[in-house]
C-alpha cells in the first residue's frame, strides 16, 4: 500500500483537476436553446397587439425592431420572452449565453435622438461602490450595450437585476 503521503498528494492533484475543469467548463458559453414552436394560441399575423396600438407605429413600422424569440444578440444574449414595450423600447427576458444567468434586454427604437440612460449609468456606476447595499439595491446594473447592424440601427442595452 502507498504511504498516506501519496494519497494526500494523488487526491489533491485530482480535486485541483477537478476544480480547473469547472473553471473552463463554467467559461465555455451555454448553447442557444431551441424554443418550442407549436402547443400554444398563435395571434394572426394582421391582429395588432402591444406596440403596434401604439397611434404613430402604423406611421413608421420599422421603428421597433422586430425582435424574434430565440434569437440571439452580441452573440450572446438569446430572447426568451417579451416583458413589456413603451413608446421608446421593448425589454425582453432573455438568457447570457456566456455568464449563463438571465437577464432584461431592453432594444431601443431606432428614431430614438435622446439616449440619456447610457451616459446616466455611466455616470451613477462609480457612485454606487460607495452607495449604502439599502440604496443601491434599487438600482438595476447595466451589464452591456451595444448596436444591431443593419438599415435601422437598434441599440440595445442589457440588465442585471439590483445591485447587492
Amino acid at each position: 500500500m502507498p504511504p498516506v503521503s501519496n494519497l494526500i498528494a494523488a487526491s489533491l492533484r485530482s480535486v485541483s483537476f477537478a476544480t480547473k475543469w469547472a473553471t473552463v467548463a463554467a467559461n465555455i458559453p451555454e448553447k442557444p436553446r431551441t424554443l418550442p414552436t407549436a402547443g400554444f394560441p398563435l395571434v394572426e399575423p394582421d391582429q395588432l397587439i402591444e406596440e403596434e396600438e401604439i397611434p404613430d407605429y402604423k406611421h413608421n413600422p420599422d421603428r421597433f425592431y422586430p425582435v424574434q424569440l430565440g434569437e440571439v444578440f452580441n452573440e450572446r444574449y438569446q430572447t426568451i420572452a417579451k416583458l413589456g414595450f413603451g413608446t421608446s423600447s421593448t425589454t425582453w427576458l432573455a438568457r447570457d449565453l456566456r455568464d449563463r444567468r438571465y437577464v432584461a434586454l431592453k432594444v431601443y427604437v431606432h428614431t430614438s435622438r435622446a439616449h440619456r440612460e447610457l451616459p446616466f449609468y455611466q455616470h451613477i456606476q462609480p457612485q454606487l461602490k460607495e452607495t449604502p447595499p439599502r440604496g443601491r439595491v434599487n438600482i438595476r446594473r447595466l451589464l452591456d450595450s451595444f448596436q444591431i447592424t443593419g438599415p435601422m440601427a437598434h441599440i440595445p442595452r442589457s440588465f442585471s437585476k439590483q445591485h447587492s
